[in-house]
């Protein structure tokens, strides 16, 4: 079983964890997520916290 930091990450402000084994497409699902989706993107080998600010929505 990978651990998360072997794979891409987009967390979700409601808490669930979305985990995608390819990072250009994890990067490409969180750039699509329409406005008011408040999501924070972490790439493989990422081990950063997630903070409130992370979650900011994209403009």
């Amino acid at each position: 079983m990978k651990s998360k930091i072997d794979t891409a990450r987009i967390y979700f402000h409601d808490g669930r964890v979305e985990e995608f084994e390819n990072q250009q497409l994890a990067y490409l699902v969180w750039l699509s997520l329409p406005r008011g989706t408040r999501a924070a993107f972490r790439g493989k080998g990422d081990s950063r916290p997630i903070h409130a600010w992370d979650y900011a929505d994209k403009p």
